[in-house]
């Protein structure tokens, strides 16, 4: 049985099903808990953006949000926020393109061109980017075109199927991993990372012992210790793994 291993878990499509926590997972996690691991959410959602059932039913020790926030049991290690610029830029194209717009805080989120939905800002944008919002990264609530989208300041943009993601230029999902491996001082070695998607390639790519989900990019079987075959990846992969029994 595997013990005093962190273990990074993105969230959406891997630890979540359709945006809710399944009992087969939180039984496996708080058993890998149990067993000596420890726990660390690696989402591209905000701190603000991690539903609390999570938060409530998982004794996590660490959580890396957006790539830009991170904590380990209860020490804030990192918050790197968007900057007036930064936001001002990817406002004026959503305001010109029509898309629609989350901003996911530390603490709050932001809507633009969706009024029934978090915090509307769409008629003072200057009293919000005055405000200090405290906005970790940004997403558009629909496909873009790459070819269409200009570069954002001090954004780096990742394109998906359905929307896209803005997150803070030079921060990745192994940005926190690294910090917190620096914090606590276990080595690299004692590392295991669970994924299903493209924004998952840098904390996969960093940990020793990798699992995707079986939904995930077949690019990443060249690399991946194993792909999970059932509808409960999270807790298959902790069992053949053998960080649970």
């Amino acid at each position: 049985m595997r013990s005093g291993y962190l273990l990074f878990f993105d969230l959406d499509g891997t630890v979540l099903q359709n945006g809710s926590l399944p009992e087969e997972h939180r039984r496996a996690l708080l058993a890998a808990k149990k067993n000596g691991n420890y726990l660390v959410i690696n989402s591209g959602r905000s701190k603000a953006y991690i539903p609390k059932q999570v938060l409530e039913q998982i004794p996590w020790d660490g959580m890396i949000c957006g790539s830009v926030y991170v904590e380990w049991q209860g020490e804030v290690l990192l918050n790197h926020t968007l900057s007036t610029d930064s936001l001002r830029s990817v406002l004026d194209f959503v305001s010109d393109s029509k898309v629609r717009l989350v901003m996911e805080g530390v603490e709050k989120n932001y809507s633009f061109g969706m009024g029934d939905f978090q915090i509307p800002v769409d008629g003072d944008v200057e009293g919000f980017l005055g405000s200090d919002p405290q906005v970790s990264k940004v997403t558009f609530l629909q496909k873009l075109d790459p070819a269409k989208v200009p570069e954002f300041s001090g954004v780096r943009t990742i394109f998906f199927k359905t929307y896209a993601e803005g997150i803070a230029t030079g921060y990745t999902k192994r940005t926190g991993m690294e910090l917190i491996l620096q914090k606590t001082g276990i080595d690299r070695s004692m590392t295991a990372a669970f994924g299903d998607s493209e924004n998952d390639m840098e904390m996969l790519r960093f940990a020793t012992i990798t699992a995707v989900m079986k939904e995930a990019p077949a690019a990443y079987d060249a690399f991946v210790t194993l792909r999970t075959e059932s509808e409960y990846g999270v807790s298959e992969a902790l069992q053949k793994l053998c960080f649970i029994e």
